[in-house]
């Protein structure tokens, strides 16, 4: 890959609209009810009320200012490709990894941050590569022609169906990482502080991931 005469494309990221979008509305409203409502029952509180009620409140907007400041910064260091550029004039020949990552804000004509590293200087705290479920020979002599085709058929009546379900599960899965976090591969970057994220659920790897693996580190933790 280091004497390769152009760039080799290693990763490239699903589109993150929805979690982007879904990570601000969801954030806002958290904000928004923690301002509401520590202006209204903390700073000015309603006459008659009991002496902890406004702290109580108090307490609760810190809690929701936490939480949704932790909702907005789900889209936090999201990295949209990974390339491998060669340099074949050096000697021995050698590559470096090109990360575009994704801004925090989404304006128009806003560029991606460009990172220049070293492969010795990315790790991946796990790999990229998943092993896919097989179906053993003896599972696959089990299952007759006649109900093969009976399978195909149904798919071929699906399809329609089954690509307007694919579309709908992928939003709500893309609404669901903003909560848990889950399908991201995170990735440290020598000198450069956080921690960076990788999508493995519907990004493209090059050989499934395993270029990459190959590349970099690789924590056991």
């Amino acid at each position: 890959m280091a004497c390769r005469p152009s760039p080799t494309l290693l990763y490239q990221a699903p589109s993150h609209t929805v979690y982007i979008v879904g990570s601000y509305i969801f954030g806002g409203f958290c904000l928004a009810y923690a301002g509401f409502n520590f202006y209204s029952h903390y700073l000015l509180p309603p006459e008659g009320l009991a002496p902890w009620v406004p702290i109580a409140f108090g307490g609760v907007c810190v809690f929701m200012t936490c939480f949704g400041t932790w909702l907005i910064l789900a889209p936090a260091r999201l990295i949209r490709t990974i390339t491998a550029i060669p340099n074949p004039k050096s000697i021995p020949p050698s590559l470096t990894l090109q990360l575009h990552v994704r801004r925090m804000l989404i304006l128009p004509y806003r560029k991606s941050t460009v990172l220049n590293m070293s492969p010795a200087d990315i790790t991946l705290f796990e790999r990229l590569y998943e092993q896919p479920m097989t179906i053993s020979p003896d599972q696959l002599e089990k299952i007759s022609p006649e109900t093969k085709q009976a399978e195909e058929n149904i798919k071929g009546l699906l399809r329609p169906f089954q690509k307007l379900g694919a579309a709908w599960r992928r939003m709500l899965w893309s609404l669901a990482k903003i909560w848990t976090r889950g399908g991201f591969v995170k990735v440290k970057v020598k000198g450069k502080g956080g921690v960076y994220k990788v999508d493995r659920d519907g990004g493209w790897a090059l050989d499934e991931g395993k270029a990459l693996d190959r590349l970099v580190k690789v924590s056991a933790g």
